[in-house]
């Protein structure tokens, strides 16, 4: 309804809005028509939006014939009228609005629909490419409409929600350098920086940890994610994911904020009461009982180790598995005894898929069991095993071996899933949350044979597994957690490391860590980072001049520069620029901590230097500018040194070094082996009398 004292813009109520209560009011409608009965001149038409549907009685008298007779299918239609109840026996209690109906007074068809290439209603039976040509059509499909309000009523009592948690809603660029997540960037070109690109951001990692030690000690968003990886039914190019960040927590703590929220948002859009805490299992519970790190906990199938009864059993199959050093496992399939040979043997594919050699299986009867492994369960270790199971007569019993547990616990997982769904144990409108926690810190890389981090590589060790951190890493748990719903991860994170020790540590798992005999430090402006060497590092800016109003004289102009000012020119042919920079040292600058901002003074001398010899760029396009840094020492000369500890240090060779390029590189060589430099380096040591006192004076 329109504000009091207001005039409605096109209509008072919406389709759905309609009640009892609003008999004998005068209203304005307007929706797509979804349906025309034809009552001879009197129409029954059922007029739809997004909130719902209304019958609406149109006679000649509120529209002219020729528009009567012509009503159909989704035309956009506003009517006028007063709403009367139906009438007894004429309700429909499948709609809300089923007891009442609008009796038009007047009827306008304002939008036009010519015939459509599919109906809405059929959407489920058109191939998807169809659909999706015309996506703005099925969208007007009511399960597609629920889904997507759905969707909103979800982001909307998260964020009720988490507000109330002391949550801030914070946005993070999308435009950003990478950050990797396990997958590839999608990469934006940059229009001010040819040549170089932005990456779309994989998740907001390095962001909310800034925001994190900013003191934002609560952060959230709904964000758009983008990961070129391959499509999954559970993985797309681009998602919205709802992003946490907290710090000074525990797992609990992140434990019991999410299930408090699902809780919420469960009853807040499904008008649904859960329990609020989730059962927990660890990685190796999760696996080795449901075959599965993300449990469909709605089917109680569960999946029982029966390796040690294997040389009992005298099943070769067994113990063949076992001695290769892999394990047995059985699943016990209530009423699965029931089955005919046919339907038990059409479960093999799925293990087979699986990379199992088969499926090995009994039935319990009355009299005891049945089938193919029967024969070998006569003794004690038999009978173990079936009690073990929880066996019962009609059940079914079905088991892996193979030389390795993960095929056994991948069969098996994969099969209790098809056989949850065949036996009805997959309730749609049952919600089974859960926890899985303490996955594996490390997994081995199949090509390389090191460990790789299975979540990311900041992720935190378990305290208790910190000992095996660099000898076993493999067995290392993580204080990493997922939660899970009816089989789908729906959410994940982890415990950050918040020790630099434990974070190296961490590091030299997953990268190595290598010993040398001799290491060579030639890292340029960085090189203070490392050694502390009397050297000066100097902001050098340089822009780059669009020179297309040369045309052909740009390839034949030659470098040429000012020895007073420094300034000197460099054309760029292929890019059709020239380039200009200073050779002077600059003013002391920090490769990390400045920011690459040409100022305005330089790109006005540059510019005057530019067109004293060629006028016709006094106004060029500024194409591209950037500040790089220079090192270099007092006298001008290089460092090739070597520093108390051993260490081989390369330096201070900006402006000039390019020239001396392969014989540094040689001498360089030579020191590291050991081997007498072929020229005399002592002039160029650090401790040379024209340094002294440098270290005093320097920025970095």
């Amino acid at each position: 309804m329109p504000p009091e004292g207001k005039e409605p813009v096109l209509r008072t109520h919406t389709c759905g809005q309609l009640r009892q209560e609003n008999v004998g009011h005068d209203v304005t409608l307007v929706g797509w028509i979804d349906a025309v009965r034809d009552h001879g001149g009197l129409k029954f038409v059922d007029l739809r939006d997004r909130y719902g549907r209304i019958q609406v009685q149109i006679s000649p008298e509120s529209i002219n014939e020729e528009s009567l007779s012509t009503l159909r299918f989704d035309q956009v239609l506003k009517i006028s009228g007063s709403v009367q109840a139906r009438p007894d026996g004429m309700r429909n209690p499948k709609l809300e609005t089923g007891d009442v109906e609008v009796m038009a007074s007047s009827a306008e068809i304002i939008g036009e629909c010519p015939p459509l290439p599919f109906s809405p209603e059929s959407g489920d039976q058109v191939n998807d490419e169809l659909r999706f040509r015309y996506r703005f059509i099925d969208m007007r499909r009511e399960e597609v409409q629920r889904r997507f309000r759905l969707r909103s009523d979800m982001q909307f009592a998260m964020r009720q929600y988490l507000h109330g948690e002391d949550f801030l809603d914070l946005e993070t660029p999308m435009l950003t350098k990478s950050t990797p997540e396990g997958a590839r960037d999608f990469l934006v070109p940059s229009r001010l920086n040819p040549g170089e690109f932005y990456a779309l951001p994989q998740s907001p990692q390095i962001f909310k940890q800034i925001f994190m030690i900013s003191g934002f000690d609560r952060y959230m968003q709904v964000v758009r994610c983008f990961r070129d990886e391959d499509l999954r039914a559970d993985r797309q190019p681009e998602f919205t994911q709802l992003d946490l960040e907290m710090a000074c927590i525990e797992e609990s703590d992140i434990i019991n904020l999410v299930e408090g929220l699902m809780v919420h948002v469960v009853k807040e859009v499904l008008g649904r009461e859960i329990e609020g805490s989730f059962p927990r299992l660890s990685y190796s519970e999760a696996m080795l009982t449901y075959g599965s790190d993300s449990p469909d906990l709605r089917s109680d199938l569960v999946i029982r180790e029966v390796s040690d009864l294997a040389e009992g059993l005298e099943f070769k199959v067994f113990t063949g598995a076992v001695e290769a050093g892999g394990s047995v496992r059985g699943m016990r399939i209530p009423g699965g005894g029931q089955w005919s040979r046919k339907e038990i043997e059409s479960l093999e594919p799925i293990v087979t898929q699986q990379g199992a050699g088969g499926l090995a299986w009994f039935k319990m009867t009355d009299d005891g069991p049945a089938g193919p492994v029967s024969r070998f369960l006569g003794g004690d270790a038999g009978a173990e095993l079936i009690q073990r199971l929880e066996m019962q007569a009609g059940d079914l019993a079905c088991f892996v071996a193979d030389g390795q547990t993960r095929v056994v616990v991948n069969s098996l997982g994969q099969l209790r899933k098809e056989v949850a769904q065949k036996l009805g144990h997959l309730d749609a409108a049952d919600l089974k949350f859960c926890w899985v926690e303490e996955f594996p810190l490390f997994d081995e890389d199949e090509e390389s044979g090191r460990p790789t981090p299975c979540h990311h590589p900041f992720t935190c060790p378990h305290p208790d597994d910190l000992d095996q951190l660099a000898d076993e890493p493999l067995k290392v748990r993580a204080r990493a957690y997922d939660l899970v719903l009816n089989g789908f991860e729906v959410g994940g994170g982890s415990i950050r490391i918040h020790d630099a020790e434990v974070q190296s540590k961490a590091v030299r798992c997953a990268h190595g860590w290598a010993e040398f005999d001799q290491v060579v430090v030639t890292t340029g402006a960085w090189t203070r980072r490392w050694v502390d060497v009397p050297m000066e590092v100097t902001r050098q800016q340089l822009v780059y001049f669009d020179a297309s109003a040369l045309g052909e004289r740009l390839h034949r102009l030659p470098v040429f520069s000012d020895l007073g000012s420094g300034f000197y020119a460099i054309p760029t042919v292929k890019d059709g620029r020239i380039k200009v920079a200073n050779h002077h040292p600059g003013p002391a600058g920090h490769p990390d901590g400045d920011d690459r901002k040409v100022s305005a003074d330089f790109k006005t001398r540059a510019r005057e230097f530019l067109s004293a010899p060629l006028p016709e760029l006094a106004e060029a396009r500024i194409d591209w500018e950037y500040v790089c840094f220079y090192s270099g020492t007092a006298d001008r000369d290089f460092i090739l040194d070597r520093t108390p500890d051993g260490l081989i240090v390369g330096a201070g060779f900006s402006g000039h070094g390019f020239k001396f390029g392969p014989l540094i590189g040689r001498l360089l060589a030579q020191m590291a082996l050991g081997v007498q430099p072929e020229f005399d380096v002592s002039r160029f040591a650090m401790t040379r009398e024209a340094l002294k006192g440098e270290r005093t004076k320097l920025a970095v």
